[in-house]
């Protein structure tokens, strides 16, 4: 499972979450808006990976991008 927690004064931008087993190949796990809500968003997912990146887009169009306060990575 990966869990990220956005802060409560960030705009709800995009946020892509992939994970790969080496770092060429990267399958997408979630894609969605940050929930600027204090709340914490957590995506099951079960896969055997080395490596996990957290892409951000200005779906919002206000010149900059959002967040997160933390992320955790669990087994």
């Amino acid at each position: 499972a990966i869990a990220w927690l956005a802060p409560a004064t960030e705009p709800g931008d995009e946020v892509r979450v992939e994970a790969g087993v080496t770092p060429d190949a990267w399958s997408l796990l979630w894609e969605g808006g940050i929930e600027p809500d204090g709340d914490w968003q957590v995506q099951n997912a079960a896969v055997t990976c080395r490596y996990v990146r957290l892409t951000f887009a200005d779906r919002n169009g206000n010149g900059h991008i959002g967040g997160l306060a933390e992320v955790r990575i669990y087994p």
